[in-house]
């Protein structure tokens, strides 16, 4: 099979390549242009002859990349994931359709890419949000490699940005508190309590039923959540995963709160015409019309604000519960299946560092197995004891063990244990 190079202007050459007939039995061509040198014409040519003889030829499309993108989500991805998750997909690809939507398909490169990276931090986008634009575009073309559209992923030449994680913010016992006593007389005190000492997800809460709650056992099932999409309708399903499924026991006072909640709901129905039946939403307004997920978002910012906690988020209720239950020393696992996370690991993963007390109480309970005589002196205790609620940090004492085996002494730069031990 050979090829045709045609000059067209000084430095521009045109590549005629027979790559095969169509389905008409036709011939079929393939016209490219290059621009610089006879050679790297010659090049390309070569190039291109070589994936036709191998079978490893791909036709550029004439496909807009935009256009790929929403025939991307219509007839793929639409079909594998929930509508939830589509809907933050469509909201990610109107940002990178209206920036790189107009190029062809095959055109795309990485410097487009780059360059949206960057115009996108320039505008305060967070890297975490654009690195989910980025997995986005590395998804979806992946597939168009796959479809045989174009020959490689440009997006898997482009490094996403470097993500800060943010520092979680677990309310204190008494700040947990504070925050409730100031919304106490709100429609969102249920609401806000039950976030707080159940760990729940926001969706979960909104998607709680009457079915879903046994007071008398004290206990809740979560079975269901709720989200509104992006053109305003709500949706609810099951949770995403099989651990999200649970039962989740609630405090004494979560349950008067519940039945003080149940009461005022059966007051504002029966001036609608309305009954609360099994099906009926825990929270909603008074006709009985979910709660926008949004509407529990914003409330909480005023009422934080309102009681002084700045920049603490909704999620971080959730946060709160799981820090308060870990200091209370409760079992990881449980911990976990309260959250409702796959895995007991991830728990330990995402709270243990917000608790610093926890490797200087297990020295103490270390040294208190090892060297009870030292453990036993006050002034150890004490040491121990303020450096248990101080937090992180070199434990600044060492034990001297002699060679024959028995307690030496303590190394120490504190002056206060120096002469304590002496």
């Amino acid at each position: 099979m050979r090829g045709t190079i045609l000059k067209r202007a000084k430095g521009s050459w045109t590549i005629i390549v027979d790559v095969g007939k169509d389905s008409d039995g036709r011939r079929n061509q393939q016209w490219t242009t290059v621009r610089g040198t006879r050679k790297e014409a010659e090049r390309r040519l070569a190039e291109i002859l070589n994936k036709v003889n191998n079978g490893l030829y791909i036709k550029p499309s004439k496909n807009t990349f935009g256009d790929f993108i929403e025939t991307w989500l219509t007839d793929h991805i639409s079909t594998r994931v929930r509508p939830t998750t589509l809907d933050g997909y469509r909201w990610r690809a109107k940002s990178i359709i209206d920036a790189l939507g107009h190029l062809r398909l095959c055109d795309l490169q990485p410097h487009h890419i780059q360059a949206y990276h960057r115009a996108k931090l320039d505008a305060g986008l967070s890297s975490a949000t654009l690195v989910k634009h980025h997995n986005l575009l590395r998804s979806s073309l992946a597939t168009a490699v796959r479809w045989k559209l174009i020959e490689h992923n440009v997006a898997e030449l482009v490094d996403p940005p470097r993500v800060e994680h943010k520092e979680m913010r677990a309310l204190t016992e008494e700040e947990a508190n504070h925050l409730l006593d100031s919304c106490k007389e709100t429609q969102w005190y249920p609401v806000f309590h039950t976030l707080v000492w159940t760990g729940l997800r926001r969706s979960e809460v909104l998607g709680l039923r009457w079915e879903d709650l046994d007071l008398e056992a004290a206990v809740l099932k979560v079975t269901r959540v709720l989200h509104q999409l992006g053109d305003g309708s709500f949706i609810q399903s099951g949770p995403k995963t099989p651990k999200a499924r649970r039962q989740v026991a609630l405090l004494p006072s979560s349950c008067q709160v519940l039945r003080v909640r149940r009461k005022i709901q059966e007051e504002e129905f029966s001036t609608v015409g309305l009954d609360i039946t099994p099906e009926t939403l825990v929270f909603s307004h008074r006709d009985g019309m979910p709660i926008r997920p949004d509407s529990v978002t914003q409330a909480f910012r005023r009422i934080a604000g309102k009681a002084g906690l700045e920049g603490v988020r909704l999620h971080d209720l959730r946060h709160t519960h799981a820090t308060l239950l870990m200091k209370l020393n409760v079992n990881p696992k449980v911990v976990s299946e309260r959250l409702g996370h796959s895995s007991a690991r991830i728990t330990m993963d995402t709270y243990s560092h917000m608790l610093p007390g926890l490797q200087a109480s297990a020295v103490a309970g270390l040294e208190g197995a090892l060297a009870p005589k030292v453990a036993m002196n006050p002034a150890v205790s004490r040491l121990l004891a303020r450096l248990i609620n101080k937090g992180p940090g070199k434990i600044p004492w060492t034990l001297s063990m002699p060679r024959n085996g028995t307690l030496g002494g303590i190394r120490t730069h504190d002056l206060c244990l120096r002469r304590a031990a002496l």
